[in-house]
């Protein structure tokens, strides 16, 4: 064999091995750790079965109960800020035509920035939602607020509450309003619910914890953050290729980031990666894209939480009425 056919087919097969690793299943490594198994939050509150981050999918969801009588574990909304810092379940920094109308249903010419509306004048002027469910009209209402989900959890002192905090200056405040504009507010109620914040960047997660003072939290870093500024096909697909590289990258921008866990997807996420990470000692948690699911899949992998749409697959382990099971083997 020529040196010059030699080095393409060593070339050849470490592009074909680089394309495996890339492509193929990130589970397929082994069996469960043994943890406990992760908690399953309703992401968005339950937006496979109600209109989502609105105050009917966060009432839907605590009044839900599974077969046997059982609530969901917890429920996850994103937070904006209004022009005058109330936070707000919303998920993006401005009012869509896609998404939202005025009071009296005439619909939006152009975006309108949530920096521009205080939030009286959000909840007297718009009612917005999802689109159309399935064969269902689209769902519009008043932006709930974080107060309205406070009230709400009275009835669900146990349910454990994720906050996915949407910070992207320049099209928001940054983490120095969010911070005190979120925690009083929690800290004020003295619930007893789990907290779990999730953050884009270290200063972020550093305000939090500031803020949150000898409250106990959970700290996330979005891993990746994908923001209104970037684009989420090509931020996904970077962070997905250096996680094959590097495995243990999330962990050490965890810890860098002074975060107690890491809030990712397995389009992104390995199972190698989500394990040097519990194992380092941080929380890991997956949210899907998809609507269902293998949520049986997922609970057998080495991470803390999980993120599901439908509260139909709300819970992970053994127990008297559950569909899935964490004895099946990792596939």
């Amino acid at each position: 064999m020529t040196t010059k056919r030699r080095a393409l087919t060593i070339t050849a097969l470490t592009l074909l091995v680089a394309a495996v690793g890339y492509l193929a299943p990130s589970d397929w490594l082994g069996q469960p750790t043994g943890d406990p198994p992760p908690r399953v939050y309703l992401h968005r509150a339950g937006g496979a079965l109600w209109p989502e981050n609105t105050l009917t999918a966060i009432n839907n969801a605590i009044a839900w109960r599974d077969p046997a009588g059982r609530p969901v574990q917890g429920i996850e909304v994103d937070i904006e800020l209004t022009a005058d810092h109330v936070p707000i379940v919303f998920h993006d920094p401005w009012l869509s035509p896609e998404t939202c109308r005025h009071t009296d249903g005439t619909p939006l010419t152009e975006r309108i920035p949530l920096t521009d509306l205080t939030a009286a004048a959000l909840r007297a002027d718009y009612r917005c939602g999802p689109p159309a469910l399935t064969d269902q009209p689209a769902h519009r209402e008043p932006i709930a607020t974080l107060d309205d989900l406070i009230a709400a959890l009275a009835a669900a002192p146990e349910l454990a509450v994720f906050l996915d905090i949407k910070i992207d200056p320049p099209l928001t405040p940054g983490a120095d309003a969010f911070a005190p504009a979120i925690l009083t507010r929690w800290r004020a109620a003295r619930l007893q619910n789990p907290l779990a914040l999730e953050a884009p960047d270290p200063t972020a997660l550093a305000a939090l914890r500031a803020a949150a003072g000898d409250h106990p939290v959970e700290l996330y870093l979005s891993y990746p953050a994908f923001t209104a500024q970037n684009n989420w096909t090509l931020t996904g697909l970077f962070q997905r290729a250096r996680v094959r590289l590097m495995p243990g990258a999330p962990t050490d921008d965890a810890r860098a980031a002074g975060a107690d866990a890491i809030m990712s997807m397995p389009d992104v996420l390995t199972w190698h990666a989500a394990r040097r990470a519990r194992r380092a000692g941080l929380g890991v948690a997956m949210f899907f894209t998809v609507p269902r699911p293998d949520t049986a899949r997922y609970c057998a992998w080495p991470v803390s939480a999980l993120l599901v749409k439908h509260p139909a697959d709300g819970r992970c382990g053994v127990g008297e009425g559950d569909e899935r099971t964490v004895a099946r083997q990792v596939r």
